[in-house]
């Protein structure tokens, strides 16, 4: 029985053929193996990333913190109530609107950054009229 070394001499284009699907397929394994780890690594990076985020917003937000569409805006509301699923605002003359941990962006300064995607669609229009009942002739 010929060996490997035989066959290279007697058919060295199928040997070289034969080692470049090889290598090939090394390639591709080394390839998909990296994928893997990069998917790893970036999944364990989203989990921690949310498991922090969710901590930090638990022991953060308290009753009376102010809410906001965006930083540097004008306060929507007032917060009511926290658990650990989703929080309550109050927006002056509309009431009261259960909001989803999910839709907070950040939280900081006693102020509770929201995301508006992910509110409801009650409660960005009750925002529109937050402050319809001030007297523009106050100063503030």
């Amino acid at each position: 029985m010929p060996s490997e070394a035989d066959n290279i001499r007697l058919y060295p284009a199928q040997a070289v053929a034969s080692i470049d699907r090889r290598s090939h397929y090394v390639a591709m394994q080394e390839k998909q193996l990296s994928l893997n780890r990069s998917e790893i690594r970036d999944h364990r990076h989203n989990v921690e990333t949310e498991a922090a985020r969710e901590y930090h917003m638990t022991e953060n937000i308290q009753e009376g913190f102010m809410a906001f569409i965006a930083d540097g805006e004008e306060g929507i509301g007032a917060v009511r109530e926290v658990n650990d699923t989703s929080i309550v605002i109050y927006v002056e003359n509309a009431g009261e609107f259960v909001v989803p941990r999910s839709a907070v962006k950040d939280v900081h300064s006693e102020k509770v950054i929201l995301v508006p995607g992910r509110l409801d669609k009650r409660l960005l229009a009750a925002v529109g009229h937050a402050h319809d009942s001030e007297d523009p002739n106050l100063a503030g």
